[in-house]
């Protein structure tokens, strides 16, 4: 079981869609770095697996629990 798994992330900040179609698995206990230039989607990525992106499509989960949509 992934700690965190995420396929076919889509998240969007009205109107303007920021990333596409993002998929990770990150095992329990795994060190991961997620990388980018500035404004790829790094942090919305984040703030997604944290609940704190307002908009998204796609299955997230986080421990085994799925994620709402926002």
């Amino acid at each position: 079981m992934s700690a965190i798994l995420a396929q076919r992330l889509d998240i969007s900040y009205c109107p303007t869609r920021v990333t596409f179609g993002i998929d990770l698995a990150i095992a329990e206990g795994e060190s991961f770095a997620l990388v980018g230039e500035s404004g790829s989607g790094k942090s919305t990525v984040l703030k997604a697996i944290a609940a704190l992106a307002p908009d998204w499509r796609g299955r997230l989960e986080v421990s085994g629990i799925p994620r709402s949509h926002g």
